[in-house]
């Protein structure tokens, strides 16, 4: 049985052609955001591009599932608290990470940086 959102939709349909919400929203919505929908439904990345009215009907119904996939996923994270996100949980010790990558090239960027202000130094003194 269709609720009311439904009758309401058939009522605007039948005095304003086609009209529909979902075409106001993705025409409002910048291309990174139109990109994560996208992302969540499977499709190419060039469909940032589309209009709601460029879209046939398959790829409208992919574009819903993402949607769907995506609502469900928010969902799972809707549950969980303030502290679910946060690196330590009140006292409880400090669990130290690995360092990665970009923080130990920046570490030895730092170093390097370092090493040369000093021979600047040590090459000014001497002259």
């Amino acid at each position: 049985m269709a609720n009311h959102e439904h009758w309401l939709a058939v009522c605007r349909a039948t005095l304003n052609g086609h009209h529909s919400k979902a075409r106001k929203v993705w025409n409002s919505l910048s291309p990174t955001r139109r990109g994560i929908l996208l992302h969540a439904a499977g499709m190419k990345s060039f469909f940032c591009r589309y209009a709601w009215d460029d879209f046939n009907q398959r790829e409208l119904r992919q574009l819903k599932r993402g949607i769907q996939r995506l609502r469900a996923m928010v969902d799972m994270f809707g549950k969980f608290n303030e502290l679910d996100f946060q690196v330590v949980a009140p006292d409880m010790p400090e669990r130290r990470r690995p360092m990665g990558e970009v923080e130990r090239r920046d570490s030895a960027r730092a170093r390097l940086e370092s090493q040369a202000d000093l021979l600047q130094r040590i090459a000014h003194v001497k002259h």
